[in-house]
């Protein structure tokens, strides 16, 4: 009978040892995991921060050039726009999109 006893007391040890293994075995995996698909995304290019230049009329000038120039500026801040949607693409393409 002591035997008996014996042999199932060390039986729920080990038992127990085993569901406490499979608790830490489960936390190092998800630790793991959370680490691995943690990345540092890079920093914006300054085309996705840029602020449109501004234009203002200078005294005697005419009015198509003050158009003239304030179309370049927005031409130049399209272009701008188009290189930071072109980086969100690759970063996307990259990194696998949204998770």
């Amino acid at each position: 009978m002591a035997v008996k006893t014996l042999t199932l007391v060390s039986i729920a040890l080990l038992v127990a040892g085993c569901q406490s293994v499979t608790k830490q075995i489960n936390e190092a995996a998800t630790t793991t995991g959370q680490t691995q698909a943690h990345f540092d995304f890079p920093d914006l290019p300054d085309a996705c921060t840029a602020k449109v230049e501004r234009v203002i009329p200078k005294v005697g000038e005419k009015v198509r050039w003050t158009q003239s120039r304030w179309e370049i500026t927005a031409d130049n801040r399209d272009q701008l726009a188009a290189d930071c949607d072109a980086w969100g693409k690759q970063a996307k393409q990259k990194y696998g999109g949204a998770r």
